[in-house]
Parts: structure tokens; C-alpha cells; sequence
């Protein structure tokens, strides 16, 4: 069995991408029960401010923009790409992207 450091950087990091995942408030990180569980599952792990956690989504969005866009560029292929909005029974806004490659 290896064993296991703790990585507060990568926490954050996993923490951040849950959020944008399932779409959490970034108030998450400020909930009470939430602090709880997290002190619970490893109590080394420093629970972020909502600044901090907004920072850390904002340098994932830059990465996956430049990344995206550097696909994009490189893609020797047409490329559609379409975005739609809509709001769901419980009035929460929904938007989608969507991507479609043409091989001429």
C-alpha cells in the first residue's frame, strides 16, 4: 500500500472542478455543513474563500479556452459551433455548446 500526502493545491483544484461540474454556488465553500464534511474527510484540507475558488474557476476557463482554441486552429477540417439557451421548469437558465466537425 503506498502511502498518501496530501496535496492542499490539487484539492483546490478538484474542489473548483466539482463546482463547475454540477454547477454548485461558489457560496458552497462559505456553507457551514459543507466545512463539516470537509474538515471531516481530511482535516489538513484549508477550505478556500469564495474569491479564491472564483480565481482558481476563472484560471481553468483560460486553460480550456486556450486549449480549445488552439484545437480549433490547428484542425485542418470546417468547423460549426452553435450555442442555444433555455430556461428549465425550476427557472433556472440552462446553455449548451455544441461542436460539429465537417471533413472536406
Amino acid at each position: 500500500m503506498n502511502s498518501y500526502i496530501f496535496d492542499q493545491d490539487f484539492a483546490r483544484k478538484e474542489l473548483s472542478r466539482a463546482i463547475i461540474l454540477h454547477e454548485y454556488p461558489l457560496s458552497i465553500v462559505d456553507h457551514v455543513g459543507f466545512k463539516r464534511y470537509s474538515a471531516a474527510l481530511q482535516p489538513l484540507f484549508k477550505v478556500p474563500s469564495r474569491n479564491t475558488i472564483k480565481s482558481d474557476i476563472l484560471k481553468i476557463y483560460d486553460y480550456e479556452r486556450v486549449n480549445t482554441l488552439s484545437l480549433v486552429e490547428h484542425n485542418k477540417s470546417r468547423v460549426a459551433i452553435t450555442t442555444d439557451m433555455w430556461t428549465t421548469s425550476n427557472k433556472k437558465k440552462k446553455r449548451i455548446h455544441g461542436c460539429h466537425r465537417t471533413l472536406y
